[in-house]
């Protein structure tokens, strides 16, 4: 049809018009007046002259002590244009190639004058003069966008130089002021032309590949240094490579970042040696920073620029859900606008040499203009609470509300507990055929303590008592809201009871241990006594098994792909170190691991979702550190071995109110990605299971689990823990939980898919879980409390 023939012609000749400089024309000039005349006759061509208005402004503007009427400011019309017999030859005529217009407007210093006649004296004439010399560049056009539009508005300089590869998209829309014909146009042609609409003497300098190291230089130096630079590129190499340049020509660089507007200045020009970025960006490897591509590769680096600390709440919220729900981080056009607004100021004053300090600054509207009261995290079943003044003493209370089936002890355990002994009947019980010394009991524990605990958390105390070593159960180390029936502390405890076992062959002497589990205590677990009884120490793989004790780790980091566990191996543990209550589990198909990938992601989502997991997990388990080899209670970050996106995440979501619009806006999933992946990219994942789901099960499934730890890591095999479902299905069979309905569907979702999986959990208690495979050694072990710490004197 021959519309669509026209349509598809009209269509060329629009994208074809990549034009952004205006034609000036002096009607004085018979070359010009000639180009005019083939302009006149362009199709379409529209027309505005209003030159008289502005004569009439300007006669005004230059005389405000006059009151004109209409014959004198007619009169002085004709004074000013004496000896021009036609207002067509006076000023300049400008035609706009990209939108087929002419406009008539004064001379270029009567124009100037008139127009920025409404800065004085908010800018004095001298200070005009002053900037009608400067250059400024400006990198990166979303928030340098609105930076050089209000520039050219106020008029701070002669010459604006834009940067900017991209070309615009529609979601650009939502910040960045300009019509929809605009969209596939580079963004440097858009501000151009925005900025020649509004000023066509404004001298611009597009750079439309956006910068390189080739063009750089250039970009500084070409038709005369820049005296500022606005730097709002998202490209990591540019930020580092614009500020060597700026220093080494000492020009001052102004970064707006519309979260909180927040504007970084720092001035090369008055301290050529400054570190760049106030030295808070770690890397500043420019082939590294070269090379990010994804999201997934810059946010750490962006979270560096801002800083964590400093990122409003929902920002850092919307930086979890990047590539989960929302594409990139998120701008408005209120901040950036404001944002334009205020890095103008600050660059005319810096150009004036007003404000000469370098620095970070914060204008959060936000926290200025509020109500000055701060609102609650909202928990589950807030519906229900009417009015929460402090929400320290809300959460306090939330946890508390959940003692029945994990109570919270209020004191560790001290002396006061050890008179139990004195009560507890041992008279059925021979006294041990040989005391243990105290050098050897003090020998003993040291081994003990490299026994594995969850989070890293060591609730085992022993005390030395008529030649015998007690075992108690430290619950306020232990105390954990995920392990609802203290199943865990249990399986740790069972642990450290095969470690001091193997630590008796180690030091020639046979451990055999007697459980004391009393009504009348529950701190007290059990004893350990010297036996005549003849005891081999065990060998595995032909090496004695207690070399396991120092070997044994978690080993966090990535696995080797492809890697199968032999069944004799299998059957070798089953059979030589297990007994028939507990059994070794391999799941090695892909819809296995998939299923825990899911199962276990899950379960971390909700943990990091709830207040309650949250509050343990930052408060108690994850330990940030300057000196980490003072860390020797819960997890020191680094043994996580997470990658520089999964730290800044960790980070991120240290603060709880992230979370809590993470819950509002019923997202998160970026915590299930966090551990699934990890999941899905290993071979085999391993299960220990018990056919009985009681205390002293809970005790053989620890001793069960420290078996299995030390004969993998021994067999060159990695292990890492990650046994959450386990836990959070504990919680929910105990009943006592406090759950929201959702997350009760959620995790009902997770046991069906998880006992679907795996049929065997369906018959036996899943005590222990864990990755197994392959690894690189690991750079940091979690470290333990020292022997003194871990005896009761």
């Amino acid at each position: 049809m021959a519309i669509h023939a026209t349509l598809s012609s009209l269509i060329q000749q629009s994208s074809s018009n990549e034009n952004w400089k205006p034609v000036i024309l002096n009607p004085g000039l018979s070359d010009d007046i000639e180009a005019m005349e083939h302009l006149l006759v362009q199709p379409g061509l529209r027309v505005y002259d209003h030159l008289r208005e502005q004569l009439v402004d300007l006669i005004k503007t230059r005389n405000p002590h006059v009151s004109y009427d209409e014959k004198t400011i007619d009169n002085q019309i004709d004074i000013h244009t004496s000896g021009i017999e036609n207002l067509f030859y006076y000023g300049r005529w400008v035609y706009y190639p990209w939108s087929n217009k002419m406009v008539h407007l004064l001379p270029e210093d009567e124009y100037v004058f008139v127009r920025s006649s409404r800065n004085t004296y908010k800018i004095t004439p001298e200070e005009k003069a002053i900037l009608s010399t400067k250059k400024v560049g400006v990198i990166g056009l979303s928030v340098g966008q609105s930076v050089s539009l209000t520039m050219a508005m106020e008029r701070i300089c002669n010459e604006i130089r834009i940067a900017d590869f991209d070309r615009l998209e529609l979601t650009n829309l939502n910040r960045i002021r300009t019509g929809v014909h605009n969209l596939g146009q580079f963004k440097t042609h858009v501000v151009a032309r925005e900025i020649a609409e509004i000023d066509p003497y404004l001298k611009v300098v597009c750079f439309d590949q956006g910068l390189n190291e080739d063009n750089l230089h250039s970009f500084f130096t070409d038709g005369g240094t820049l005296d500022l630079v606005i730097e709002e590129s998202d490209g990591f190499d540019i930020k580092v490579l614009s500020r060597l340049k700026a220093r080494e020509l000492r020009v001052p660089v102004i970064m707006e970042a519309s979260d909180k507007c927040m504007v970084d200045v720092e001035r090369f020009d008055r301290e050529p040696h400054r570190e760049l970025l106030h030295g808070i960006m770690k890397d500043m490897d420019v082939d590294t920073l070269k090379s990010l591509q994804t999201n997934e590769d810059k946010i750490p680096y962006m979270l560096d620029i801002l800083g964590i600390e400093t990122c409003s709440t929902r920002l850092k919220s919307s930086m979890l859900e990047i590539d989960q729900t929302v594409n990139t981080w998120p701008q408005l056009a209120s901040a950036v606008v404001m944002g334009g607004g205020i890095a103008a100021d600050v660059a005319r004053r810096v150009l004036l040499n007003q404000f000469t300090a370098s620095g970070r600054y914060y204008v959060d509207v936000e926290d200025i203009i509020s109500n000055h009261s701060p609102s609650a995290i909202p928990y589950p079943h807030q519906e229900q609470i009417s009015h929460v003044e402090n929400k320290d003493q809300h959460e306090h209370d939330l946890i508390a509300s959940d003692t029945r089936s994990f109570p919270m002890p209020k004191a560790p355990l001290s002396l006061s507990e050890i008179p139990i002994l004195k009560e507890i009947q041992l008279q059925d019980t021979p006294p041990p055929s040989h005391d243990i010394s105290e050098s050897l009991f003090e020998d003993l524990v040291a081994l003990a303590a490299h026994t594995p605990s969850a989070g890293n958390s060591q609730p085992w105390r022993w005390k030395l008592y008529q030649g015998r070593i007690f075992l108690f159960y430290e619950k306020k180390a232990s105390y954990s809201w995920a392990d609802a029936n203290e199943m865990a502390a249990y399986l740790g405890l069972g642990c450290s009871i095969e470690t001091m076992i193997q630590a008796g062959f180690r030091l020639q002497v046979n451990l055999a241990f007697q459980p004391l589990l009393t009504s009348k205590s529950d701190y007290l677990i059990g004893f350990f006594e010297i036996t005549d009884q003849p005891q081999s120490a065990l060998l595995f793989n032909e090496q004695p098994f207690h070399q396991g004790i120092e070997i044994r780790v978690s080993n966090r980091k990535g696995y080797q792909q492809g890697i199968t566990i032999p069944n004799s191996f299998m059957s070798q543990v089953n059979q030589q170190l297990l007994n028939l209550p507990h059994a070794f589990h391999l799941l090695q198909e892909r819809e296995e691991i998939e299923a825990v990938a899911e199962a276990l992601g899950g379960a971390e989502r909700l943990r990091f979702m709830d207040p309650r997991g949250h509050k343990e997990l930052y408060d108690k388990e994850l330990k940030w550190n300057d000196n980490p080899d003072h860390i020797r209670e819960g997890l020191d970050v680094r043994t996580l071995e997470l990658d520089a996106l999964d730290t800044a995440g960790l980070m991120v979501s240290k603060d709880p109110y992230v979370v809590a619009n993470l819950r509002d806006w019923n997202v998160g999933n970026a915590f299930k990605k966090l551990t699934g992946k990890r999941i899905r990219n290993t071979s085999c994942i391993g299960m220990i299971t018990s056919k009985e789901n009681h205390i002293k099960a809970w005790l053989e499934s620890g001793r069960a689990i420290q078996k299995v730890w030390m004969a993998c890591n021994m067999a060159g095999y990695s292990m890492h823990p990650v046994s959450a479902p386990f836990f959070f299905i504990n919680r929910i069979e105990d009943g006592h939980h406090f759950f929201t309905p959702a997350q009760l569907e959620e995790m009902d979702r997770i046991k069906t898919l998880l006992y679907q999986a795996v049929p065997v959990l369906q018959k036996r208690k899943g005590t222990f879980m864990f990755r197994l495979g392959k690894a690189d050694s690991v750079e940091f072990r979690s470290l333990k409390l020292p022997v003194s710490h871990l005896i009761i004197h």
